[in-house]
């Protein structure tokens, strides 16, 4: 007997998963999750990619349908939610998951906060078309790690456009041979392309924008009957085969609707690429046990997986860049304890100081790091620091800050929305954000939040 298309399988997950049929703590951690997306995202709002993204559809004049963080105007659904995506993955504190390489959380909060007010839909529909964002892209995901990331592709970029297109389908009521339309849709949108350095780094935050606009496109074409193949995954010519090299596609349906893989999404304490905080951690953790001045410094050393030692550059040039600094990073860290956005302000990153112990970080593949990295999703590093007085010293960190194994709290989840978001609506409106969280799934019509989203 044929197994059923994998399009088929989501698309039924997709239409049939029901408010009820979500756990408790599913509930809770699907709101926490989308409540620091949202912050991130507000915060991000204030920055270039996302200011350049709203600039120009605002040339456009759309129809004003749905709200953008942080601005005064609405626009259009798909306009909406790719510059609201673009602001939740511009300043590195976006979630992800470990196994997937993926930020969920920036293609699908956009969407679904998109159409859940175009559509006139409540605080129920929106938690469950997110949740059901989550699981599509985090799944799809996680059937290509590591491969589909090594062959140079950005998952939250090709990925995220599954679950967008799942999250709108549910929210449009597509039925099930219309939903497995819209995933063969997203399928064909999908790109993600890292190519570039440098300046090119912006093009990343665009990504999660162009995801969540796609997987829109995708739910509203398929709703009037466009149609795509079913076998867009598996296919001769599918994404799996032509995007991941290897792919294990039981992590897309084993126990699909039963067990949520949402509930093991990390957040992100630190302003830049994942891949950094355990660095970060290990360091830290060095100086809060030894009084060590960076003039005591010969070398500091990082062995690490693969995916760590793609981050060498010790002068950054801007921005995007010094997010994706591990020397530059440890220097900043070195110096002030820290990794919030402050520290990666172009006023900051040029300063002479830091660009000279960043030139003293050496960087170098460790296959055995590397190993469990793939097979037993740690992050792991080993840090060294050489004394010019001969002695070394080394920690090592495997789980950063916001994993499961070192996870945030509710109120550290609190904590972070109440750091951001004032930074583009102010305190009131955030304090009333976090009041209308507690009761989310009560409320009335997604209106409400969109109102307190405006400065």
């Amino acid at each position: 007997m044929t197994a059923p298309a994998i399009s088929r399988t989501l698309a039924e997950f997709a239409c049939t998963l029901c408010f009820e049929d979500i756990p408790p703590g599913t509930l809770k951690t699907t709101k926490n999750h989308l409540l620091d997306c949202l912050g991130v995202g507000l915060a991000g709002s204030r920055e270039e990619p996302a200011r350049i993204c709203y600039e120009t559809f605002a040339l456009l004049a759309g129809r004003e349908e749905a709200t953008v963080l942080g601005q005064k105007r609405r626009m259009a659904a798909m306009e909406a939610a790719l510059i609201n995506g673009t602001a939740i993955h511009s300043i590195e504190l976006d979630d992800g998951r470990v196994g997937s390489a993926v930020h969920a959380g920036a293609s699908t909060l956009p969407t679904v906060l998109a159409l859940a007010e175009r559509e006139g839909k409540g605080g129920r529909d929106f938690i469950l078309a997110a949740l059901i964002g989550y699981e599509v892209t985090l799944r799809v995901a996680m059937a290509m790690f590591p491969h589909h990331r090594r062959m140079g592709f950005h998952p939250t970029g090709t990925c995220g456009g599954f679950g967008a297109a799942a999250a709108a389908g549910k929210l449009l009521g597509l039925s099930v041979p219309q939903m497995m339309n819209a995933l063969g849709l997203a399928g064909t949108f999908g790109s993600g392309l890292r190519e570039g350095e440098r300046d090119a780094l912006m093009m990343k935050r665009l990504h999660a924008g162009r995801a969540a606009q796609n997987g829109i496109l995708a739910a509203l074409l398929a709703k009037n009957n466009y149609q795509a193949p079913e076998t867009i995954f598996e296919g001769d010519n599918g994404f799996f085969r032509l995007l991941g090299k290897e792919f294990d596609a039981r992590k897309i349906t084993d126990s699909l609707g039963r067990n949520f893989v949402t509930d093991q999404s990390y957040y992100k304490l630190y302003a830049c690429t994942r891949h950094l905080h355990a660095p970060i951690e290990s360091l830290l953790g060095i100086l809060k046990e030894q009084e060590i001045s960076p003039e005591e410094v010969e070398q500091i050393s990082v062995r690490i997986y693969k995916e760590g030692t793609y981050y060498p550059e010790a002068e950054p040039q801007n921005i995007l860049d010094a997010q994706f600094s591990l020397p530059y990073t440890l220097a900043v860290v070195f110096y002030e304890r820290q990794a919030s956005l402050e520290q990666y302000r172009e006023e900051k990153i040029r300063q002479p100081h830091l660009r000279a112990l960043a030139r003293k970080v050496k960087v170098e593949l460790d296959p055995a790091l590397d190993e469990e990295y793939v097979q037993k999703k740690k992050y792991a590093n080993i840090l060294e620091i050489r004394l010019k007085d001969g002695r070394r010293i080394q920690n090592r960190v495997d789980y950063p800050k916001g994993s499961l194994e070192n996870p945030f709290t509710d109120e550290e989840v609190r904590g972070k929305f109440k750091s951001l978001a004032p930074l583009a609506i102010g305190r009131e409106k955030t304090a009333k954000i976090l009041s209308l969280w507690e009761n989310l799934e009560n409320l009335g019509g997604m209106a409400i939040l969109g109102d307190l989203l405006q400065p």
